[in-house]
């Protein structure tokens, strides 16, 4: 599929190391501090997560990590670079 290329594609292979990740730290969260998280700020934190770990990786990406969490179809729409 031609729209995964690029930026698109790794946007997608970040997405489940993220998802990995955020469940692993709030899991020790959980066990060793007793925090508790509800899904919507849970999910807000993988979007965060995936944000960060795509901005980081392509500099010249003008997008906000707010953009990326709360306006995906924004980001979903970009055009290939």
């Amino acid at each position: 599929m031609k729209w995964l290329n690029g930026y698109k594609a790794r946007i997608w292979k970040v997405i489940p190391l993220a998802i990995m990740w955020s469940i692993w730290k709030l899991r020790n969260e959980v066990i060793f501090s007793g925090r508790q998280v509800g899904l919507d700020d849970f999910c807000d934190l993988i979007k965060a997560r995936v944000a960060f770990w795509v901005k980081d990786h392509f500099k010249g990406c003008s997008y906000s990590i707010q953009e990326f969490i709360y306006n995906l179809q924004q980001i979903r729409n970009m055009p290939i670079s």
